[in-house]
């Protein structure tokens, strides 16, 4: 058993990391109680200039944007652009290389069953089965240059959405606090939480905007009840439908019934308010209507969601507690055999709530655990808790808190869980931060200001933990999700082939034992234009159709299970009959 500190083991030591953070919070909290006031007109310059700043709202929410911008450049020298990794990368690529192109779907390829890989539909058209936003983001991006630069604008522009929609619940210099505190998590990892929503092709960024337009325009609409607010309301629903619409549905309830509570105890009335609703609902009608649309170019259907397609086609595995798992279903290649009928049902099996108390319970804390770690992590879930009863009563912090608790109760109904799925509700997380802080300020036991110390001690650590984390998880390297060595492999085969004259197929030999996390069958939108396509050998099926149709390419083999793994010319040849 390995005991360095330099390692994390299982068995309880801690890390090198987490010591130091702990001696940071022990020594921060206990100057704060001793000595509450240190430093004071150091912190209360700063205060005042941050209060002066906070005035300009516009300039705070474009400032977050650009500081999050410039700190993610500055590290360009070091640190470029990340490798897609996760499955889930490549289809939200796909979409973007198909929005880029003009096209919301892209027709079936004539062989298409060697083009098959999990989380893209090839029938009945070629596209990802994901909803559009993100694809959308990172075509945005494709279309400046990368891909990625669309996922750096997308956390950028997250960060001012969630600046304004502070400013809606708090105070402008509480605002501007909770703007620098979202653009530091945002931009570096927290403990072992490598920051995938900007070091990768996804995350949350998106429905995080989503629920910071709709939770910032609220207050907003009820109190100046303009047109204006109402199609910003809608606009972050909309949002929603097109990252995750299942989870804005699920924020949708405390928004829709803080609007009847208000009618209902006469703080207006459906006439007042008709201004803005009605300007909701026609934001909310087109965006219904380019759904629409955008599933019936998809899948032949108006009301049929690419994802649904997926998931009938693929999964025997369904997406909430109260559905029964079906029977295996037959695939042709055993690749998806081992995913799908193997690991995948494994998983569900593992991982579904049971609807008895213990079940309820064990996915409650499980969920929780997971989501209170990422949304308030360390020292702000920790502020929270100590200011829980303060918040209870506070009716802002009522609703924030409903926002949580509507989402975790939406998400455990959920078999299939990832931190990001939460993130509609992202700025609510941040806003009873916000409020919890204000709270700890106003801590005055036996008349010494504690409360001052203690709230500025837990901004200090926050920032603290910026190059903290830096220095935990840079390792010198980089600051992403450090992709597998398969991943590196196949970047490295298609940058070599890249480099080739001509065009090039490339047909992917698995092994028995392959892991079904590692897939390599990705392609581009216009599968028989790009430089280099991906294939997969598949037992039985013969192969000499599609070389013919892509008879002017250089065929390769790529043995992926191999050790090492190789890249060979393919040796020989089959013509069709």
């Amino acid at each position: 058993m390995n005991f360095s500190l330099e390692n994390f083991s299982l068995d309880g030591h801690f890390t090198r990391f987490e010591l130091r953070v702990f001696a940071l919070v022990a020594i921060a909290f206990v100057t704060a109680w001793y000595r509450p006031l240190l430093a004071n007109r150091f912190f209360s310059a700063v205060e005042h200039w941050g209060s002066r700043l906070a005035r300009r709202r516009t300039l705070c929410c474009m400032a977050m944007a650009a500081l999050l911008i410039v700190l993610r450049l500055a590290l360009w020298p070091i640190e470029k652009l990340p490798l897609p990794t996760i499955q889930d990368e490549f289809s939200y690529l796909l979409a973007a290389d198909t929005f880029s192109h003009a096209r919301l779907t892209n027709p079936t390829p004539t062989h298409w069953i060697f083009f098959e890989t999990v989380f893209e539909n090839m029938r009945p058209t070629y596209m990802s089965k994901y909803p559009p936003a993100q694809g959308a983001a990172l075509a945005v991006g494709q279309l400046l240059g990368h891909p990625w630069l669309g996922v750096l604008l997308s956390v950028a522009v997250m960060c001012a959405a969630i600046t304004w929609m502070l400013q809606g619940w708090l105070p402008a210099r509480w605002a501007l606090l909770g703007g620098l505190l979202v653009v530091t998590r945002f931009f570096f990892a927290f403990g072992y939480e490598m920051n995938y929503w900007l070091e990768s092709y996804w995350g949350g960024a998106i429905p995080a905007l989503g629920g910071a337009l709709a939770l910032g325009a609220l207050p907003r609409m009820l109190r100046r009840r303009s047109a204006v607010h109402g199609a910003l309301l809608g606009a972050g629903v909309a949002l929603l439908l097109f990252s995750r619409p299942y989870e804005g549905i699920v924020l949708c309830v405390p928004l829709g019934s803080a609007i009847a509570l208000r009618v209902l105890r006469g703080r207006a009335t459906l006439g007042t308010l008709f201004p803005s609703l009605g300007a909701a609902a026609c934001v909310l009608a087109a965006a219904g209507a380019l759904l629409a649309y955008y599933n019936w170019r998809g899948t032949g259907n108006p009301l049929l969601m690419p994802y649904v397609v997926n998931d009938r086609d693929y999964l025997s595995t369904p997406n909430f507690v109260w559905q029964e798992m079906g029977a295996p279903i037959h695939y042709r290649n055993p690749q998806f055999d081992a995913a799908f009928n193997g690991w995948c049902r494994f998983l569900w099996t593992r991982d579904r709530l049971t609807l008895s108390w213990n079940g309820i319970r064990w996915g409650l804390m499980r969920k929780l655990d997971l989501l209170q770690g990422f949304y308030l992590p360390g020292v702000m879930g920790l502020a929270v808790l100590a200011t829980l009863w303060w918040l209870v009563r506070n009716r802002k912090a009522r609703f924030l808190l409903a926002v949580c608790a509507c989402t975790l109760a939406g998400l455990l109904l959920v078999v299939w869980f990832q931190r990001h799925y939460a993130a509609p509700a992202t700025a609510a997380a941040f806003g009873l931060s916000l409020l919890a802080l204000r709270y700890l300020r106003t801590w005055k036991p036996g008349g010494r200001p504690v409360g001052i110390g203690m709230s500025r001690a837990f901004v200090i650590v926050w920032l603290v933990l910026v190059p903290l984390n830096m220095s935990a998880s840079f390792d010198g390297h980089s600051i992403q999700n450090r992709p597998g060595d398969w991943a590196l492999d196949r970047a490295r085969f298609e940058e070599r082939l890249n480099a080739l004259p001509g065009r090039h197929l490339v047909v992917v030999r698995y092994g028995p034992n392959h892991h079904p996390g590692q897939e390599w069958v990705f392609n581009r939108a216009e599968i028989c234009e790009a430089k280099v396509v991906w294939v997969r050998e598949i037992p039985g099926e013969d192969l000499a159709p599609l070389f013919a149709e892509f008879k002017d390419r250089q065929v390769w083999t790529a043995d992926v299970d191999a050790r090492p793994r190789t890249l060979d010319p393919f040796l020989e040849r089959p013509v069709a009959r």
